[in-house]
């Protein structure tokens, strides 16, 4: 499967409902934490389905910790007029250091933390372009394409 993002997180999204937290915002706003979660090929992707961490948290990869994305390095939100899309982007590079071996990473999740995995909002899940990686104790770098995060697409 591809990259999506989640239904029931659009929808927070756009409503500006973070179970408490006013203003989810793609952009540089105090209160607001998004964190990123490496997950497992065992996980399959349900975009409507699966709406908080707590559905995905079995599939995280083991040893791991979920790396919050910096305010500093989110960039406002653009209009891509020849592709129809507003564009989420994110300005920085995010490394899991020393990720221990013999696991299959199949997907970077997205989520809003509310601290809680029952009520942290899942956003997108992001599939590599080189398909999966096996983890042997190395780094795993995530660069983001440089179109953003993911793409809100409003038509032609």
């Amino acid at each position: 499967m591809a990259s999506g993002c989640y239904s029931e997180g659009l929808i927070k999204y756009m409503q500006g409902d973070t179970g408490g937290v006013a203003g989810f915002e793609w952009d540089v706003t105090p209160g607001i934490v998004y964190k990123m979660q490496l997950t497992q090929s065992s996980y399959t992707p349900d975009k409507e389905v699966h709406d908080f961490l707590d559905d995905v948290s079995g599939d995280k990869v083991t040893g791991t910790t979920d790396a919050t994305l910096t305010g500093s390095d989110f960039v406002i939100p653009t209009e891509d007029v020849g592709n129809n899309r507003v564009e989420m982007d994110y300005d920085n590079t995010v490394v899991y250091s020393s990720v221990a071996g013999a696991e299959t990473v199949q997907y970077v999740i997205i989520y809003y933390d509310s601290t809680v995995a029952a009520t942290s909002s899942l956003i997108c899940f992001l599939d590599f372009s080189g398909g999966t990686i096996v983890t042997n104790g190395s780094d795993i770098t995530i660069t983001f394409n440089a179109e953003g995060v993911f793409a809100l697409d409003y038509g032609a």
